[in-house]
């Protein structure tokens, strides 16, 4: 996957689906910021929150989407 797809909204539903992903981070978030907020699983792994701003929920208008997924 390319990072266009990399969104909060395609990785939960891939999620809830039980699909793994393997994308860059989209050029919007700061890596730095989500390691400090997740926890390390390896060398150079971790396991990071994603969120989805209001605006954007209220956009999708999906009661399904969590309101918190984490990453590795």
């Amino acid at each position: 996957m390319d990072r266009k797809f990399c969104s909060f909204y395609n990785l939960a539903k891939l999620r809830s689906a039980e699909i793994d992903v393997v994308c860059p981070l989209h050029q919007r978030r700061d890596p730095q910021r989500l390691i400090a907020q997740g926890h390390s699983i390896g060398k150079d792994e971790w396991i990071v929150p994603l969120d989805l701003c209001a605006q954007l929920r209220r956009r999708y208008d999906d009661p399904s989407l969590p309101r918190l997924c984490g990453f590795v």
